[in-house]
């Protein structure tokens, strides 16, 4: 049977949220750094280096914070939709009567097939 793990999706999206989180801290730790570097003399490359690895770190994490909202979502949207669909299911089981039919053109032979059949 077709199984999708959406509690292991989700974990996976709040994984992501926490790695974004880690991030965010890093690239503070990163500007108090530039801060103080840009007081000193003669570090002004070292400065557009470091600026350039904190751009990369803000861009990392908010595709970290996009690929964890896509994850929860989906999660969620797919455990609506299989609660939609079971409650779908319980709410239409109706019973169906069986129809007679007649596969021969005379009631006796239609009367024999069908006791064949029952």
């Amino acid at each position: 049977m077709f199984n999708v793990r959406t509690k292991e999706i989700y974990l996976a999206g709040e994984s992501l949220e926490e790695d974004s989180r880690r991030i965010r801290k890093l690239n503070e730790s990163l500007e108090d750094v530039i801060s103080k570097l840009s007081t000193l003399s003669g570090m002004e490359e070292v400065v557009k280096s470091l600026r350039t690895t904190g751009d990369q770190l803000v861009e990392e994490k908010d595709d970290f914070d996009k690929m964890a909202q896509a994850l929860i979502r989906i999660s969620q949207c797919y455990d609506r939709c299989e609660d939609r669909l079971a409650e779908n299911i319980e709410m239409s089981s109706q019973v169906y009567k069986a129809e007679k039919a007649s596969l021969f053109k005379t009631d006796k032979a239609n009367e024999t097939v069908w006791s064949l059949l029952r």
